[in-house]
Formats: C-alpha cells, structure tokens, sequence
C-alpha cells in the first residue's frame, strides 16, 4: 500500500499512516516485532508526502523518523552497524 499526502504541511497525516502500516504489519509478524530494516522499508516504498515549505518537509521528515525509532529497540539499533551507517 502507498501512501500520498499532496499537502503534507508538517506529516501528521502520514505519521498515522505510517503507523497503522506499521501494526497492519505487526499483526503479521510472528514474533510481533519488526526490525530496523522492515521498518525503513515501510516508510521508504510507502509513505510520500508533497510540500511547498521547506521547513514543513524537515519537520514531517523529523516526525517519521521518530515514529521508525519509537518501534525499534534502542539495543537492536546499536547493534546494527549497517543501519547507523
């Protein structure tokens, strides 16, 4: 499923979104836990958002990444060193 927000303004719309992408996939997984990688996929090939203000991208794209981060374990994110790089 993708996602398109035309007037995303700061991505309050698509953080929602991105989230129940997130537990439609969580309801899926076994262990019910998706690591960094899946996560990243989700919002990569999921989720866009189209805005005229600069400052409104930065703050929408600061949003999803705080979402990603708020379903990842702080010790499963340090151990993967390809995820930090």
């Amino acid at each position: 499923m993708k996602v398109l927000d035309p007037c995303c303004g700061s991505g309050i719309f698509l953080v929602l979104a991105y989230r129940r992408l997130i537990e439609l996939e969580l309801t899926k997984a076994s262990d019910k836990k998706l690591d960094a990688k899946k996560l990243l996929e989700i919002l990569s090939e999921s989720i866009y958002g189209v805005e005229r203000n600069q400052d409104a991208c930065y703050v929408a794209e600061f949003s999803l990444i705080l979402t990603m981060l708020n379903y990842i374990d702080a010790n499963d994110l340090q151990m993967d060193r390809e995820f930090r790089n």
